[in-house]
């Protein structure tokens, strides 16, 4: 319907415009990124990976991974982030830090029916990534 079109499209305008994510659509950014490498799990155990980073820019100082998200609903703080929302934006942060070693890489979570920006601790991902090749998550 027309109004549900109009609302798209405001959305998307506002998500383009908004000064905080300007790198994700500035010069050099790249969308729909395919990425695949090796990550540790368990005792010296490597496996292969792959995903496909929604947004990514590519700054001399900083690498910045964004996943976007439709809900209606985004989580209200970190601490409601699903898990394998979390797991996800884990393993795609490793992978980007191996192909640019020595660059901060930040990983976002961008909803895009309210503009809500969450970007998650790298320590918190760490950790999650650490758990995750102990055996106390399962990969998504």
């Amino acid at each position: 319907p027309e109004p549900r079109r109009g609302a798209i499209v405001t959305e998307a305008l506002a998500l383009l415009a908004d000064p905080a994510l300007a790198a994700l659509f500035g010069p050099g950014s790249l969308a729909e990124v395919p990425i695949t490498g090796l990550l540790a799990w368990g005792a010296g155990e490597r496996r292969p990976v792959s995903g496909q980073i929604d947004r990514l820019a590519i700054l001399p100082e900083e690498v910045i991974i964004a996943d976007f998200k439709t809900t209606a609903r985004p989580p209200r703080d970190l601490a409601t982030i699903a898990p394998t929302t979390l797991a996800q934006l884990a393993v795609y942060r490793a992978l980007v830090g191996q192909i640019y070693p020595g660059r901060r890489v930040r990983a976002l979570l961008v909803y895009t029916a309210t503009l809500t920006r969450l970007e998650p601790e790298a320590a918190v991902l760490d950790t999650l990534l650490a758990q995750l090749g102990a055996g106390g998550m399962e990969a998504a």
